[in-house]
């Protein structure tokens, strides 16, 4: 997989997120289809990482754990595993064109900077102060 490719995690059962969802580092898929309801262990690690994860697919009884604790406002959800990869690719395209961004802007004070050590360096050869 590659960097750029979303991370896609797919729970099945009663199963808790703790020991996976500190590795995320970058928009993960979460597959909640075949998790029958969301535990509060679950419902933690999602907010913890909720910059990355982009919950998917998930079940009514999980729907109505995010619906009852508000966290269907703050958190993530797409109503497909589909859907979700999508949303995630756009974070990641997002994200690097940002850093492209930053890398071009870093690129242009480098060259800015070393042509100004150059006059300075011709001015000091040259004898002017």
């Amino acid at each position: 997989m590659a960097q750029s490719d979303p991370m896609i995690i797919r729970l099945r059962g009663e199963q808790n997120l703790l020991p996976l969802m500190p590795d995320i580092d970058r928009p993960t898929v979460i597959d909640l289809s075949g998790v029958p309801f969301a535990s509060s262990r679950l419902l933690q690690s999602l907010v913890e990482d909720k910059e990355q994860a982009i919950i998917a697919a998930p079940s009514p009884g999980v729907q109505n754990s995010l619906k009852v604790s508000g966290l269907d406002k703050i958190l993530a959800i797409s109503e497909t595993v589909d859907e979700a990869i999508e949303r995630a690719r756009k974070r990641i395209e997002e994200s690097l064109k940002r850093s492209t961004k930053s890398f071009n802007s870093y690129e242009r004070s480098q060259k800015s900077i070393q042509r100004s050590l150059e006059m300075i360096q011709k001015a000091t050869e040259a004898g002017e102060p």
